[in-house]
């Protein structure tokens, strides 16, 4: 699968090229998100080395001890209610993901890598909603997941860790029937 990102605001006031296997696309953010912009300009163009120890195997060492709230209201799930993904294996990333590209006006991009000197991985759906920066988890039964808040938690703390200067972080995993928020 190529992976592909696709940044776009309705508010044109920086632009700048990212550069990813196949894909380029113009990009552009509101100033008042340059931590992220910076971050995903920065991944995209240079590169970024995952250690082999990913957040997932990480995730499932720990217990989380964080709040995690099952949420009905939250607005991309009305657009994660209306996919239809079952049966197709291990396509519905790549579904969900492209979903959330093309009909979501504030998803900025898809397998977003973060990592540290211990550990890594890829954040399925980062969007920017209102000044804050979610970090969206597709988890095809959400509901039966027992290392999903932990893994959206590590992964909010690892973008907050690359990216330092984001103020307001939230975290979701989700799927097609049910939504949780994991809190920072």
């Amino acid at each position: 699968m190529d992976k592909i990102i696709r940044i776009f605001k309705k508010e044109i006031s920086e632009t700048f090229t990212l550069h990813y296997p196949f894909t380029t696309y113009s990009c552009v953010l509101e100033p008042a998100m340059e931590p992220l912009l910076n971050y995903l300009g920065h991944v995209f163009t240079m590169g970024r080395e995952i250690p082999e120890v990913s957040v997932s195997d990480y995730s499932k060492k720990k217990k989380f001890m964080g709040k995690v709230e099952k949420v009905a209201k939250a607005d991309f799930f009305s657009l994660a209610k209306k996919l239809d993904y079952e049966g197709m294996g291990n396509k519905q990333h790549e579904f969900v993901e492209n979903a959330f590209l093309n009909e979501d006006t504030h998803t900025v991009a898809v397998e977003v890598p973060v990592g540290d000197s211990e550990m890594g991985g890829f954040i399925d759906i980062v969007r920017l909603k209102d000044g804050v920066v979610q970090v969206l988890d597709f988890k095809p039964k959400a509901n039966k997941e027992k290392y999903a808040a932990i893994q959206v938690y590590t992964y909010m703390n690892l973008l907050k860790q690359n990216a330092p200067d984001i103020e307001k972080i939230e975290g979701f995993y989700f799927d097609n029937k049910h939504c949780y928020k994991v809190f920072y």
